[in-house]
């Protein structure tokens, strides 16, 4: 990290000491210190999952701007059932109002994702139709 990142915080390439690296961060600050570093890497595109502690992220439009760089979201399908959920709809309205939640994404939203098999394993039958227990 030292080799590559030392430079574009103007110390010079393998600085020795982790602490003279830290400082300069520290120095610069950091949004100085993201866009200089997220600049040096030449992306044109950057796919963003904001559905996992988006609030701790920058956000969209300013990650744009730190990287110089076209950002397009992936929307995390559990992060809209939990909003569905959240927003107080009755359990035999979940379907309908999560299906027109990610029809409104949709427009924004170049792919999606899930965490299904995190948790249920690769094995998962995404595309078939779920049955009642």
């Amino acid at each position: 990290m030292r080799r590559w990142c030392a430079p574009l915080l103007d110390l010079p390439p393998a600085t020795s000491a982790l602490d003279d690296y830290v400082a300069r961060r520290r120095e610069i600050g950091t949004s100085d210190v993201t866009r200089r570093l997220l600049n040096s890497a030449g992306m044109s595109d950057l796919l963003v999952d904001t559905g996992f502690q988006a609030d701790r992220l920058l956000d969209l439009p300013a990650l744009a701007d730190a990287a110089g760089a076209r950002v397009r979201e992936v929307t995390r399908l559990e992060t809209l059932a939990d909003g569905v959920a959240r927003a107080g709809v009755a359990a035999a309205d979940f379907a309908d109002v999560f299906r027109a939640s990610v029809r409104s994404h949709a427009d924004r939203s170049v792919g999606w994702k899930t965490i299904a098999a995190y948790r249920h394993g690769l094995d998962s039958r995404p595309f078939a139709r779920p049955t009642p227990r």
